[in-house]
């Protein structure tokens, strides 16, 4: 566009644009060499991918590009001022935090907030185990929170919109966005990003707002059931 002054590009010379990119990166790649999607829009990189082979090896090329970039997560922004200690949750990947576990669980309060009643996809850590939750989930899902289990990803809805939320890598594992039907791709791709752009502006919103809750931890409850390893409900 820049060099043809067309004002967007065509899905034929799309197509083989994206033709003559990939095989000029696999001609000096090994074959596993995939290709990912992205899109820069802003100070933000949007990638088509939640693997988090793909999403650090991303982050890793940036870097050795000059590119200053972490992965997105607002106790990333600036010094957290809650406590980050947990001995249940023991974050392993760069940009995780329990502070995101605690979020996810003071949103739920919210009134706009909720977990999926019917379908819902709920995992906790506990003290003794990972605990999965598939279905009806309310029921025990309040019933863990309440006996100390950090809530580790649940599929939600947030207003009108349904997402799953990894709350240790403040990541969007699922979105359902409502639909967007233009003339032209890139018009689509705009609108599809500003509903994105949208979704993560409410979450940084309530993170901003309830983060002073975050250090109000519930007590840890006394278990008298042996311990378990999977739970689940439907």
């Amino acid at each position: 566009m820049e060099t043809t002054g067309a004002p967007f590009v065509g899905s034929k010379t799309r197509k083989k644009l994206r033709e003559l990119a990939e095989s000029e990166l696999c001609s000096g790649q090994a074959p596993r060499t995939r290709i990912l999607e992205c899109c820069i829009d802003g100070t933000l990189l949007y990638v088509a991918s939640t693997a988090k082979t793909y999403l650090g090896t991303v982050l890793t090329l940036l870097r050795q590009a000059g590119v200053e970039a972490d992965f997105k997560a607002p106790w990333l922004d600036e010094a957290p001022e809650a406590d980050e200690a947990s001995d249940i949750v023991l974050p392993k990947e760069p940009g995780q935090s329990v502070l995101g576990c605690r979020f996810l669980r003071v949103l739920l309060e919210e009134p706009e907030v909720m977990v999926e009643p019917e379908t819902g996809s709920v995992r906790l850590a506990t003290r003794e185990a990972k605990v999965s939750l598939t279905g009806a989930v309310l029921h025990d899902l309040f019933r863990f929170l309440e006996e100390g289990a950090e809530i580790l990803s649940a599929k939600i809805h947030v207003g009108t919109v349904l997402m799953r939320f990894d709350a240790l890598s403040y990541r969007l594992n699922g979105l359902k966005l409502e639909p967007v039907r233009n003339e032209h791709w890139t018009v689509d791709l705009d609108q599809r990003l500003e509903q994105i752009g949208g979704v993560f502006g409410v979450l940084d919103e309530k993170y901003k707002a309830l983060k002073d809750k975050l250090n109000a931890v519930p007590p840890q409850a006394v278990m008298e059931e042996p311990p378990f390893e999977v739970a689940a409900a439907s």
